[in-house]
């Protein structure tokens, strides 16, 4: 088993230590994803009983109901975000207790060894980005994942011909995430092992702050920090850079999806073969699902 898996099973068992915690966070996850697929089946009535059969019953019924998904997408959103949360920050405790323990039993030596500086940044810094990190992660596997379902169920509902022609591409959007992943991954090790550095020396030049002084070593302190600082500024860049290199092949990936559909879908309303309503329902779900199929990249 890979590191990175068996940190994720790790932290799994972690969150599943609040359950009920978890099963109202991923009820509301699933809401919420409903009725993003909702509003978008919304526009097929909206297009062909109220702007072309001029029913005045969906006329009402419609903002009603756009009104009414809206407020409880919002609450449960809310409610989702707040559970997860929740759990993050009593993990994140948990981890500090229990790396402060782990360290302050073990022998001298390892004191030595190890600059404090980057001992402070592991029970502080490194617990409360890895908790944040599996707080998204859930978030993408579970909402982003349902989102998406639900909308290609709405895409599939509308014209399943022309959900295959629309998503076969969706498939390639897994190239990025084997490219670019181990390199993320590797960067952002570097740049907490850096984080720690730059916290030991601050350390060190705060505890000897007499010496500094008393030589009158300010300047060269100086000079040394901000080469700790522009590491770390250098390898952040290079984090964000890397990361968004999979933009371009998102953006290229959805334009084409999106001119597939608008082509084929045009092909389907000349022909009879689709109403105008079912083409802007099936596009509007295209549209949508492009957040969350990002995120989850």
């Amino acid at each position: 088993m890979s590191e990175s898996k068996e940190h994720f099973i790790r932290i799994s068992k972690l969150f599943l230590n609040f359950k009920l915690r978890m099963f109202v966070a991923i009820l509301c996850m699933i809401i919420a994803a409903l009725c993003t697929g909702f509003h978008a089946w919304l526009v097929k009535p909206a297009l062909d009983n109220v702007l072309i059969n001029a029913d005045r019953f969906y006329l009402y019924f419609i903002p009603i109901a756009i009104l009414i998904t809206g407020i409880i997408k919002g609450l449960v959103t809310y409610i989702q975000i707040t559970s997860l949360q929740f759990m993050s920050h009593r993990i994140i405790e948990k981890l500090r207790r229990d790396v402060f323990k782990n360290i302050i039993n073990v022998h001298y030596g390892f004191f030595v060894k190890n600059k404090i500086g980057s001992l402070i940044t592991r029970i502080t810094t490194d617990t409360y980005y890895l908790s944040g990190a599996m707080a998204n992660t859930y978030t993408a596997l579970i909402k982003d994942s349902l989102t998406l379902t639900v909308l290609i169920g709405n895409m599939f509902y509308q014209n399943w011909k022309l959900a295959f022609i629309s998503i076969v591409v969706f498939p390639l959007a897994l190239i990025p995430v084997r490219v670019l992943g181990k390199k993320i991954r590797n960067i952002t090790k570097n740049l907490q092992h850096q984080i720690g550095n730059l916290a030991s020396n601050l350390e060190e030049i705060f505890k000897g702050i007499k010496n500094v002084k008393s030589f009158n070593a300010e300047q060269f302190e100086i000079s040394r920090i901000n080469k700790e600082i522009a590491t770390a500024r250098e390898l952040n860049f290079k984090q964000e850079k890397v990361t968004a290199r999979s933009r371009p092949f998102t953006e290229t990936l959805g334009s084409l999806a999106a001119g597939l559909a608008i082509f084929g879908g045009g092909v389907f309303v000349i022909n009879d073969n689709m109403t105008a309503g079912e083409l802007m329902s099936f596009l509007v779900s295209l549209m949508l699902a492009y957040a969350p199929l990002k995120n989850l990249i």
